[in-house]
């Protein structure tokens, strides 16, 4: 190769380097091995190798360009299209005897059917193609035979466009909804869900089915209605769904544009399935019961007009007590069958819970005109039909029509600093005149009690709320010893009130007790 150099002003290295060899000049270091180049003179190097191996194999792999007289390009399915306008193309040409033989074919939607629109050349750069009926070929199919017999360097295609009306692309994605996995029972399930309009076209108003299915597999189905959706936007529906009546998992399934109404581009985007959890309610609610504002114990004496109030309360804070179905009250009088309360009455009242935490209410204010032994019971249940106390809630009371008043009890009885008076009082209103006269056992009045400091008198049996500290009528403390007293209660009309008989009768004498003060 160096005598090539000398005579001929070149070798073989050099004309190898010149087109692209790299690899050549390594065997002067390597010792002779397999080695393989190949090139397009004047033009590039296609490849090369050098085995490392002196006994092995140098192979390379490339591809020769060939200039062709012609070639044809395809398109991919174009549409669906609401309407057809034109293809447009740009493809410049370096010879007069460059063409381009366009193939313009409509597709129906099953793909089965097709009509030829265009087969030609065309001296401008765009087919119009609304003559197209998209209804019946809403899909187009495009082809493009480059030709130059000349130069064999057939127009280079830089753009071609199909300019029409497409179709929207309604698409739901749960996920963006937030729903929860698990929800009470009769928590309100909320659903703002984002419907997409993944189109080119717009989207008129559009339905969507909404379908729950328990465990069971029964279905309930509601239907809601979008606004049109612009292209490329998107439109918030929003849906409160009702759990009251649901327990237990149920699947949510969402459908947009269910039958196909509207044509789309993409159907497959249209349904959407989450699974969530209902718990139950199973908590039974609580049910409290008073007569003139206080609780009563088995077979108290009641007022023969009480307002009696029944309370029910639940820990459940979507499932308002609301309903007079809720209760069953029934009084059973001490002759005849039990009287069912009816809410229709004009001496019954009944206040729904308007808000989580507040109770249901009935106020009833009866007229008992029975003298003897009644029973109140209340059967009542919360909105998913949970009893109140599991059961019954049952309570015995007494009616006594008369007015009259028991003997007054100093308690306790020897006192060291304060006594407070038991009573019985029945009938259906207090005394109109009352006071307690306290004295010596000369017959000294020392503290007489009026009305006003005793304080309101109740229905029944009762601790009064007023307390005696030892003190006379002047605040000074009296001293140890028996002191007797006697009660004076008289009606609207100054006529002494009855005595109620009682156990602590015989411990009086004419009218007179006696209370014992210890320092």
């Amino acid at each position: 190769m160096g005598a090539d150099s000398v005579s001929l002003g070149t070798n073989l290295f050099q004309l190898l380097e010149r087109n692209g060899a790299s690899m050549i000049r390594d065997m002067l270091m390597f010792g002779s091995r397999p080695y393989a180049f190949a090139y397009i003179k004047g033009a590039e190097a296609l490849g090369e190798s050098l085995s490392i191996d002196p006994n092995g194999t140098a192979l390379i792999r490339f591809d020769l360009p060939e200039k062709l007289r012609s070639g044809t390009l395809s398109s991919r399915r174009i549409g669906p299209a609401k309407t057809w306008k034109e293809l447009l193309w740009a493809a410049p040409t370096d010879s007069p005897r460059d063409s381009i033989i366009w193939t313009v074919k409509a597709v129906d939607s099953a793909n089965q059917h097709s009509k030829l629109v265009f087969a030609g050349t065309k001296t401008q750069n765009f087919i119009s193609l609304a003559a197209v009926d998209a209804l019946e070929y809403p899909y187009l199919e495009l082809s493009a035979t480059f030709q130059d017999s000349l130069l064999r360097t057939p127009a280079q295609l830089a753009s071609w466009r199909v300019l029409y009306d497409g179709f929207g692309d309604a698409a739901i994605r749960l996920g963006a909804a937030a729903l929860p996995d698990t929800i009470e029972q009769g928590q309100a399930l909320s659903l703002n869900l984002p419907i997409y309009n993944l189109g080119t076209g717009s989207l008129d108003s559009l339905q969507v089915l909404l379908t729950l299915v328990d465990a069971q597999n029964r279905s309930t189905v509601q239907s809601f209605k979008t606004a049109s959706i612009a292209a490329l936007d998107s439109f918030l529906l929003n849906m409160a769904i009702d759990s009251r009546s649901f327990q237990g998992k149920y699947q949510l399934q969402v459908e947009v544009n269910p039958g196909l109404l509207q044509t789309e581009l993409n159907y497959q985007n249209n349904l959407a399935i989450r699974t969530f959890f209902v718990k139950t309610d199973l908590a039974a609610p609580v049910v409290d019961v008073t007569f003139d504002g206080q609780r009563i114990l088995h077979k108290d004496l009641v007022s023969s007009a009480p307002l009696i109030q029944i309370l029910l309360r639940d820990e459940n804070k979507y499932l308002l007590l609301a309903d007079t179905t809720l209760f069953d009250v029934r009084v059973i009088p001490p002759q005849g069958p039990p009287i069912l309360l009816k809410f229709k009455q004009g001496d019954v009242f009944f206040y729904p819970s308007e808000k989580a935490g507040q109770p249901a209410r009935i106020e009833w204010q009866p007229q008992f005109i029975l003298d003897g032994e009644h029973q109140l019971i209340v059967r009542a249940r919360d909105a998913s039909g949970n009893l109140a106390g599991g059961n019954l809630f049952q309570v015995s009371f007494r009616i006594v029509q008369e007015q009259s008043l028991s003997q007054l009890l100093p308690y306790p009885n020897p006192f060291t600093t304060a006594c407070r008076f038991v009573y019985t009082l029945t009938g259906r209103e207090e005394p109109a005149y009352f006071s307690i006269q306290i004295m010596t056992v000369s017959g000294q009045l020392v503290k007489e009690i009026s009305q006003n400091e005793f304080g309101a008198m109740r229905i029944g049996t009762h601790l009064s709320d007023y307390v005696w500290n030892g003190t006379d009528q002047y605040g000074d403390q009296l001293a140890n010893g028996v002191y007797l007293y006697r009660v004076l209660a008289k009606d609207v009309q100054g006529k002494s009130i009855k005595l109620f008989s009682s156990a602590a009768d015989p411990f009086f004498d004419k009218g007179f007790g006696k209370i014992v003060l210890l320092r």
